[in-house]
């Protein structure tokens, strides 16, 4: 039987096979050696350990097309504009109008006295009241935003378009949401500051002009006064170098032109007495005060072709945005027989506008929709579960609320949720008047299909 002798060649590598983890949690063995935990060694394995180590962040998943402009905050006159701009393709996707807004205007009619031409008459009509006064109306809900003590420089509004015969028997909704809209007082300048600072520049730009012209002139009178002088003193040099030929020198008193040098000698030390002190106008005094006052560029304003550049910019955007959701499954587009489409508006109880009505007997039925559509449509991070754990009710049967998503450069497309604040429970003036309700145009948009 042959003996087994003990190898001396060295133990196998064990990178092929890792060594079981240790038992204990301080990486220590059960024969009480020490060696590492055991880390990932493929990149992949790093990427998994780090989003294990890290919480994952709460994002928003949109199911609504997404806008995104690229400006800090929305304008009321972008807000407008892209406001015309949906409530124009949505009457043409829900089939309330024949062919497209812009288009109704110059197609050619029959009879100008025929029934269907008095019916597009009447909606183009009230398109274009409607679309001068959603001017006015975004200006005055920046305004009411702003007299909140709490406001912030941007803020989140709503804009639903009902189609039915009523608010409370709606065939469609769609919702605008509007995140980033600038909050500010309408016809309150925003450089007042910059303004103050550059009035206290140009006045110290005035002073230092008008001491050097004040110093100017005084050195204008000392040469001119100098130059006298040197010219009298030619005269009399040259009096006393050619006597007079026919008579002899008589003593007589002497010329008035003698004693008009002397005269303006003796006030001199008091005007220079009584000047006051006055800063240097060196070059290098001048630039050393201009480098220690900030020194703010004005803002740079957007012309109106400017301005309207980026408005249709705004709009082109927004048509292939509701193309593509169209092509992608999510469109707008619905057979709807001709109804009338109300407007509504979120605002607070300050607003005031004269062509918008509050609507407080629909704000419970408009909460609840609202509601309903931020968690549906992603917009609302919260689960759509109720407090107790049991799901929440959908609205009313065969009814679906759409809308569209319009966002600016400070608000990302995962950023935080939206909600609903509660009413206040104090009963202040400044809360009531804060309070979210909403109101309703006060005109009608009858769809037709005549034509």
């Amino acid at each position: 039987m042959p003996t087994l002798t003990p190898s001396y060649l060295p133990p196998p590598a064990t990178t092929a096979f890792p060594s079981p983890p240790c038992t204990f949690s301080n990486g220590t063995c059960p024969s009480g050696a020490t060696r590492p935990l055991h880390t990932p060694t493929s990149p992949e394995q790093e990427v998994v350990a780090h989003r294990l180590d890290v919480p994952l962040a709460r994002k928003r998943t949109l199911k609504i097309p997404f806008v995104k402009l690229e400006t800090p905050a929305i304008q009321e006159d972008m807000a407008a504009s892209l406001a015309v701009a949906l409530l124009g393709h949505v009457l043409f996707l829900k089939s309330q109008v024949p062919f497209p807004i812009a288009q109704l205007a110059r197609i050619p009619g029959a009879s100008s006295a025929s029934r269907a031409a008095k019916k597009r008459s009447d909606m183009i009509n009230a398109f274009d009241e409607l679309s001068s006064h959603l001017h006015t109306t975004f200006s005055a809900l920046s305004t009411a935003l702003a007299r909140n003590p709490t406001h912030r420089s941007t803020d989140t509004v709503y804009l639903a378009l009902v189609l039915g015969p009523t608010i409370g028997a709606a065939k469609a909704r769609v919702v605008l949401a509007l995140e980033g809209l600038e909050v500010k007082v309408w016809g309150m300048r925003e450089d007042i500051e910059e303004a103050l600072l550059a009035s206290e520049g140009s006045r110290e730009r005035h002073s230092d002009e008008d001491y050097s012209s004040d110093d100017g002139s005084e050195a204008a009178d000392d040469s001119t006064h100098g130059g006298t002088e040197e010219d009298t003193d030619s005269d009399v040099g040259d009096a006393e170098e050619s006597p007079p030929a026919s008579e002899p020198p008589s003593p007589r008193s002497p010329s008035p032109s003698l004693e008009e040098p002397s005269r303006p000698s003796s006030p001199a030390p008091a005007s220079s007495i009584k000047r006051p002190l006055r800063p240097s106008l060196s070059p290098n005094s001048s630039q050393s005060s201009s480098a220690s006052r900030p020194h703010l560029a004005p803002k740079p304003e957007r012309t109106h072709a400017e301005g309207q550049q980026a408005l249709r910019a705004a709009e082109r955007l927004l048509a292939r945005t509701l193309v593509n959701a169209y092509a992608e499954g999510g469109g707008m587009a619905a057979e709807l027989a001709p109804t009338q489409t109300h407007i509504l508006l979120r605002a607070p109880r300050r607003f005031s506008h004269p062509t918008w009505l509050p609507r407080q007997n629909v704000c419970r039925s408009m909460d609840s929709m609202l509601r309903d559509f931020l968690v549906e449509s992603g917009l609302d991070g919260a689960l759509s579960t109720e407090g107790d754990g049991k799901p929440r009710r959908r609205g009313a049967a065969g009814v679906k609320t759409e809308g569209v998503l319009i966002g600016c450069q400070t608000i990302p497309e995962n950023s935080i949720s939206h909600s609903i604040s509660p009413v206040p429970t104090t009963t202040t003036e400044a809360s009531e008047e804060d309070e979210l309700i909403w109101w309703a145009w006060d005109g009608k948009l009858i769809g037709f299909t005549e034509w």
